[in-house]
């Protein structure tokens, strides 16, 4: 699968810098043209970290991300699921059984 869309990404690029100053492309019965498409980047410890540092010099503040992020660490929760555990099995002598 990843195979196939790193193919199509290649070929999209491909197409897009022979599209140059062109606006479309026809092909059968549609037009294919270039769009741009923006995500959001994954929040992590790091860009939350880079962030952090952005807004405290764009708002000439005194630089509190090492403490607010050692408090997030600290103080986050944690969250608990059940789950099945493959384990072992152990040769018993006779007569013992787990379940005892």
């Amino acid at each position: 699968m990843s195979t196939a869309r790193n193919m199509r990404n290649t070929f999209e690029d491909k197409i897009l810098s022979m599209l140059g100053k062109t606006k479309r492309l026809k092909i059968q019965g549609a037009y294919l043209e270039p769009t741009t498409r923006s995500t959001s980047i994954t929040l992590s410890w790091g860009t939350l970290e880079e962030s952090l540092h952005k807004y405290f010099t764009a708002h000439n503040k005194p630089d509190e991300t090492d403490a607010i992020l050692a408090y997030m660490k600290e103080n986050r929760g944690k969250k608990s699921t059940m789950f099945l555990k493959k384990v072992q099995t152990v040769d018993l002598p006779a007569g013992n059984s787990i379940t005892e």
